[in-house]
């Protein structure tokens, strides 16, 4: 199942960050999400939990091929949180490239 970059981005900030918020994604994205949110929750990649944040779901670690959330491939240490924010969005974009 192929994602757009956008569903691939908000992916790899919840997969990062979760339990993370609507307007946490559009604060790290810098636009709104809710087409590729839709789009993940549809396809049961990532989930609500019960404070309404989302999650990532096993369909999520199956998708990548992964056993558990520790083998995400880590991130460097970045000083600054828009660092962070891109870094996660292309590790998991580079990484899903990889396997899908």
């Amino acid at each position: 199942m192929a994602l757009s970059r956008a569903a691939l981005e908000v992916l790899s900030v919840i997969a990062y960050r979760q339990p993370v918020s609507p307007a946490g994604i559009e604060a790290i994205r810098g636009t709104s999400s809710d087409s590729a949110i839709g789009t993940l929750l549809q396809r049961r990649l990532v989930a609500l939990d019960e404070q309404h944040l989302f999650v990532t779901t096993p369909a999520f670690l199956e998708y990548l091929g992964l056993r558990d959330l520790a083998d995400l491939p880590p991130l460097p240490d970045l000083e600054s949180e828009d660092g962070i924010q891109q870094q996660s969005q292309d590790a998991l974009v580079d990484w899903t490239a990889a396997v899908g």
